[in-house]
């Protein structure tokens, strides 16, 4: 990364390099052609000043004189002949009635005495006739030579300096930057590969922010990527001690049943137990196996649904509750426990339906096993910015040190052999922050709990 920033300057410069060379040769070319024209607009006015000293067939002397005067200064050698080429008048004639400080001027400016060798013509064509020839050299120019060459040279001066300058400094900038920005990249690069060989304990230092914010122009995407990366790293150590106390507890939740099925299948074989007996063990043991395969089965499901994005739906609240509601309306019944719709009327929601069912049906399951008598209790509601659902019991209650940790995976605070496996409530959680919610727990030990989950609101894609 740190070549293809430094590249990326060098480009630059070489870009800025060929943008000087057209520039120079632009700005060379447009002066000439300024200083072509302003001849060129003198060379006229003196035409015009020539043409109208001609009158009738007489030319105006001291017009003609003087306009032949203004030519010598801007350093225009003139001669004028009549059709038959006889000389009217002459920048030497002219020049001869100048006064001393006058022509010392002029000798100042332009070599009189040197010229170029050859004339042009000009014919001068009045009232559509041909009156006389203007016969024109430019004078060797002294100090107006000087000047433009001066001029043009310290053009290509100041656009080579700045070259190097700009060049120069563009080369330094681009090392420091290269350096500067590809370095935290570096960083990442080296911890994502130690997080590869499962060092989780890994940690970036993050760049200064607020060179990156001056760079950025306010924000700074560096910072937000060492952000995610920590938040990434973070998570995979989660997941890694969770997937290490997950196998613990799957080989401690299977080593109690199979120690029980070892130990009543030799009661058997030795005749130290009764067969019926054992084999009910026995059978008691397998189920237990079961519901533990179950559930890590169902939990490989959660976890696989915590991924995906899942298909957001448009629905009304007050109807989906009540059709999960009446779908395990009997389990309740049959226990004597009254389950309860709290009407706050319609709600239209936007949500993941499949894992919002999921999320319910476990909550209210988890109810159900821990209220002997009583009743669950559901409300729900929503404003502008986020709805929930609420499931509250009269049951048993949670004890106030065991409520951090009911939702660890296989954690079970009633320890009895009815509890369960101990997954339900961490198979809600995942499943709530899955879906960007939140879930909280309130209960009094031997007056039931209550759990509420709540939502942001969501516009449809």
């Amino acid at each position: 990364m740190r070549t293809k920033i430094f590249l990326a300057f060098v480009s630059i410069i070489v870009a800025v390099l060929l943008s000087n060379f057209i520039f120079e040769k632009f700005i060379i070319n447009d002066f000439d052609e300024y200083v072509d024209k302003v001849k060129d607009d003198q060379f006229y006015w003196v035409i015009t000043s020539i043409e109208d000293s001609y009158n009738n067939g007489i030319w105006n002397m001291k017009m003609l004189a003087d306009a032949v005067h203004w030519a010598m200064m801007l350093g225009i050698n003139l001669r004028i002949t009549d059709s038959t080429g006889a000389e009217i008048i002459s920048s030497e004639v002219v020049a001869q009635t100048l006064s001393p400080g006058m022509l010392r001027r002029l000798h100042d400016s332009f070599n009189l005495r040197k010229s170029a060798a050859h004339f042009y013509e000009y014919p001068l064509v009045i009232n559509g006739k041909k009156a006389a020839s203007l016969f024109w050299q430019p004078y060797d120019k002294k100090d107006l030579l000087r000047k433009e060459m001066i001029f043009k040279q310290r053009v290509n001066n100041f656009l080579i300096f700045s070259f190097f300058i700009a060049g120069g400094s563009a080369l330094i900038i681009a090392y420091f930057m290269s350096e500067f920005l590809s370095k935290p990249v570096s960083n990442l690069k080296k911890a994502a590969e130690r997080i590869t060989e499962g060092d989780f304990n890994v940690t970036v230092e993050k760049p200064d922010s607020s060179i990156h914010r001056l760079m950025s122009g306010g924000e700074d995407e560096v910072e937000d990527l060492f952000d995610a990366f920590a938040k990434m790293a973070e998570s995979l150590k989660r997941e890694e001690a969770i997937r290490k106390k997950l196998m613990s507890n799957i080989a401690h939740e299977l080593r109690t049943p199979l120690t029980v099925i070892k130990t009543q299948a030799e009661a058997i074989v030795d005749c130290v137990m009764d067969r019926e007996r054992g084999m009910a063990n026995i059978q008691g043991g397998i189920e237990r196996l079961t519901k533990l395969i179950d559930g890590i089965e169902n939990l490989a499901i959660a976890e696989a649904s915590f991924l995906s994005k899942g298909n957001l739906e448009e629905m009304e609240l007050r109807d989906f509750i009540r059709c999960v509601a009446a779908a395990i309306d009997a389990l309740f019944k049959e226990k004597g426990i009254s389950l309860n719709i709290h009407n706050t009327g319609p709600v239209i929601i936007m949500t993941d339906a499949e894992k919002l069912e999921s999320i319910l049906r476990n909550l209210l399951s988890n109810a159900l096993k821990f209220t002997d008598s009583g009743s669950v209790d559901i409300e729900y509601g929503a404003d502008d910015k986020k709805w929930f659902i609420k499931v509250s019991d009269t049951g048993r209650g949670i004890p106030q040190d065991e409520i951090p940790n009911i939702f660890d995976r296989f954690y079970r605070a009633d320890k009895g052999a009815s509890s369960g496996l101990g997954l339900g409530l961490a198979i809600v959680k995942e499943l709530v922050y899955a879906m960007d919610g939140d879930i909280k727990v309130e209960s009094i030990f031997g007056a039931g709990a209550a759990f509420t989950i709540t939502f942001p609101v969501k516009e449809a894609d």
